[in-house]
């Protein structure tokens, strides 16, 4: 409620010296910054830096650990790609290259691009010259994977041209390993993406291959082995898309560069069933009745959709012999930033437009879901950095039932902010990363995790010990950080940012009584926590005062301050660091005089 005493009936209502007690059941409606302070409904809140609401309760986000080493190239994507025998390969594709992750050693591996040798003779530890079987396609200045006998991977460059068949390399064997006879060398993958363009990727099972555009580098596609560009491209070859896809069994690439011309408006097709015979004289469309360009496409039900910078198209399926396809523009004026900002619930799709969040089950209308958060993100003095709005990337984690938006902020120049929204309620919060992002992925397990294997304290830990989270594929998030040049595992478990605890904000909306001054004698929260500061705000958030800092551990307890002071209204703010959680709060107070005029 806005006004204390507004639902109460007048014989219900305290006299001007009887204390009420007001209590605040739900605190887990969210972030609302679209109105003022005083006219929030219970249970939204100013500030929500950091949280996460579960069950009715606000907590603490979840925090990320280190996944593999560091890498070369600006991360983009993980991606887990399955194949028809039911086995997968966890994947990175950077700015640079393309790794495949060894869980037995848990490392990222260079994959291949087709050229690849073997080992003559053993290379001891130290060494810097390889006896391979064959020089061919290696050159001064490569990046190449050496396969050691521990089944880890000695990543280095060739320094200098090979000869014969030696291929001296910059960094010697490491100590303690050795490359034996027989041994694989494969030539890294050579990827030049842009950070302002995201990576696109799909598979087909049909081909157990797996393809993906970047806007710079010619589409490739894995086969689970090797990195290759997509056979047959039009112009010869010399194609570059944004966006590529597979929709009822034909290939698709979208906003390309053909022999050198950008067609920011085209969509091309492969003929049905093959990924090689793109017919390329016949098979594309150009979406020129608006002249945005093509930014992001995801299929809905019978539809690809395909969003552009202003307007959105729906492409269906007619396989007619003179038409294999309807395009119908459904919305203008609004489209998604990029592909990473679109968001794929199977039946709708949440992406983030030029001016809000948005729900679009492909029909005429696209509904707003941001309005809470609009005028912190959207508004012209909002936090979205317009200049790099491309490095927007989103991500739905269904095990929380949580869309993610990762956003640039302030005069940053990529994400280091995160908008939470919890879809069944439309809560929003906002997390705050100590790294820059520059894509995500997903991954499950591959491994249990036992009392052996458990990392930190007994006391530390939370979490059950039945929870699906330590068991095989259990499911988890990949945050991939440019600045670190690495891999972060977002996994319902760590309690802290790569060790560092979570600082947390949590504010209340205000209450109020119209024309009156209130007297606040006593509060109660129910919550856990270590080191929790509560502080109040009686004038509409220009100072606080501290009411107390409680430690009620890891359990959710009663806590109970006292602190008498005469106000207008009263908010709340909890600060700290590491674990907390908040089930509900109250607190005492009575009328006094009426403000003065």
């Amino acid at each position: 409620m806005s006004n204390l005493f507004e639902t109460a009936p007048e014989e219900q209502q305290p006299s001007a010296d009887e204390w009420h007690f007001e209590n605040v059941d739900r605190l887990n409606r969210g972030i609302n910054q679209s109105t003022r302070p005083e006219l929030l409904e219970d249970g939204q809140a100013l500030t929500a830096d950091n949280m996460r609401f579960e069950r009715g309760q606000v907590l603490v986000d979840f925090g990320y650990k280190t996944f593999g080493q560091v890498i070369r190239g600006s991360p983009r994507a993980s991606f887990q790609f399955f194949l028809r025998n039911g086995s997968s390969i966890l994947v990175l594709i950077t700015n640079l290259t393309f790794y495949r992750w060894v869980d037995t050693v848990s490392e990222w591996q260079y994959s291949s691009n087709g050229t690849k040798t073997t080992m003559n003779t053993a290379e001891a530890a130290g060494g810097t010259t390889l006896d391979v079987v064959s020089i061919a396609g290696f050159s001064d200045g490569d990046f190449i994977g050496v396969e050691l006998d521990s089944g880890k991977q000695h990543q280095t460059t060739i320094n200098g041209a090979p000869a014969g068949n030696n291929i001296t390399i910059t960094d010697a064997i490491p100590v303690g390993e050795t490359a034996g006879a027989g041994n694989d060398v494969i030539l890294a993958v050579v990827l030049t993406g842009d950070d302002n363009v995201p990576v696109s990727i799909t598979t087909w099972a049909a081909f157990d291959k797996m393809y993906f555009a970047n806007g710079k580098d010619k589409p490739q596609e894995f086969d689970g082995t090797d990195v290759t560009v997509m056979a047959n491209l039009p112009s010869s070859g010399n194609t570059i898309a944004r966006i590529v896809a597979v929709f009822t069994n034909h290939l698709l690439l979208m906003h390309t560069t053909e022999g050198g011309t950008t067609f920011p408006q085209r969509v091309r097709w492969t003929e049905p069933g093959v990924d090689n015979d793109w017919n390329e004289s016949v098979n594309f469309n150009d979406l020129y009745d608006s002249e945005d360009f093509i930014s992001a496409s995801e299929t809905l039900g019978t539809f690809q959709v395909i969003y552009k910078e202003r307007s959105i198209y729906r492409m269906e399926f007619l396989g007619l012999s003179d038409q294999t396809w309807q395009f119908t523009r459904t919305i203008d004026g609004e489209g998604a930033l990029n592909q990473d900002a679109v968001i794929n619930l199977g039946d709708e799709h949440l992406f983030m437009g030029n001016a809000n969040i948005y729900r679009y089950d492909g029909n005429f209308s696209i509904d707003p879901v941001g309005d809470n958060i609009f005028d912190k993100i959207f508004a012209q003095d909002g936090e979205l950095n317009p200049e790099f709005a491309s490095r927007v990337f989103a991500v739905y984690v269904e095990e929380l039932d949580e869309g993610w938006w990762f956003y640039p902020s302030g005069n940053d120049e990529f994400p280091k902010n995160m908008l939470k929204l919890k879809v069944s309620t439309r809560a929003w919060s906002i997390r705050k990363f100590g790294v820059t992002l520059s894509g995500f992925g997903f991954f499950q397990a591959q491994g249990d995790v036992t009392w052996q294997t458990a990392l930190g304290t007994w006391a530390a830990y939370e979490g059950p010990w039945l929870s699906k989270q330590l068991q095989t594929n259990a499911p988890t998030v990949h945050l991939l950080s440019q600045d670190q040049l690495r891999v972060y595992e977002y996994d319902y478990l760590t309690a802290a940012d790569d060790g560092t605890a979570i600082a947390f904000e949590f504010v209340t909306k205000d209450f109020y009584v119209p024309n009156r001054e209130l007297r606040f004698d006593r509060y109660d929260f129910m919550m856990k926590g270590s080191s929790v500061l509560i502080e109040a705000s009686f004038d509409q958030g220009v100072s606080f005062e501290t009411l107390g800092t409680v430690s009620p551990g890891n359990a959710f307890s009663r806590q109970r301050l006292f602190k008498q002071i005469i106000g207008r209204s009263i908010r709340f703010r909890f600060t700290g660091s590491g674990g907390f959680g908040l089930d509900w709060l109250g607190f005492k107070f009575k009328r006094e005089s009426l403000w003065d005029a």
